[in-house]
């Protein structure tokens, strides 16, 4: 399974959360901005963080006898962390939707027994969400802006396949 594989699914599920026309909130990968500058509208961006493997790596090899090879398979599994950061500028309307509560949207999202089935369908496990975290900073028109951000793990299965040729004799064997 790859990086891609995963932010698809990811990307499905953050997007799903906000079809409603009024909440105008952007799910997009981090590392991709369409746009430089601070954000006009909230947005949603979620990034890879760290990826460890888990456990020991599995080997297997079966012997193919249309090729006259061993196919070998090797699995493990990995564990990773992504951030989702929600930023929303701090001139929002009374009443409207401010980063925390957009976090606490996507940390919902996450956590739904709809997700958890999208997800295992797709060959992925949740693991766990972390807290919200909600820092303060001000930007360069000296007004305070809101950045929320959590973390959660997702596991999965790699599988790598490579084809063994089988033993060959090359010579003659004698008898000492």
């Amino acid at each position: 399974m790859t990086d891609s594989d995963i932010e698809v699914v990811i990307m499905g599920i953050l997007s799903a959360e906000f079809t409603d026309p009024s909440a105008t909130v952007e799910v997009v990968q981090s590392y991709n901005p369409k746009s430089q500058g601070p954000p006009l509208a909230p947005i949603v961006t979620f990034q890879k963080i760290l990826a460890r493997r888990v456990g020991f790596q599995g080997r297997r090899e079966v012997y193919n006898s249309g090729n006259d090879e061993f196919d070998a398979t090797e699995a493990w599994f990995l564990r990773a962390t992504y951030q989702v950061d929600t930023f929303i500028s701090s001139n929002v309307a009374v009443g409207a939707l401010n980063a925390y509560d957009i976090a606490d949207l996507c940390a919902a999202a996450l956590q739904s027994r709809e997700t958890r089935q999208t997800l295992l369908a797709s060959g992925i496990g949740i693991q766990r969400i972390t807290d919200i975290r909600t820092p303060k900073s001000m930007d360069d028109s000296d007004r305070f802006q809101m950045n929320a951000s959590f973390d959660f793990d997702l596991t999965y299965q790699n599988t790598r396949v490579s084809v063994v040729p089988p033993a060959t004799v090359t010579g003659s064997v004698t008898r000492v």
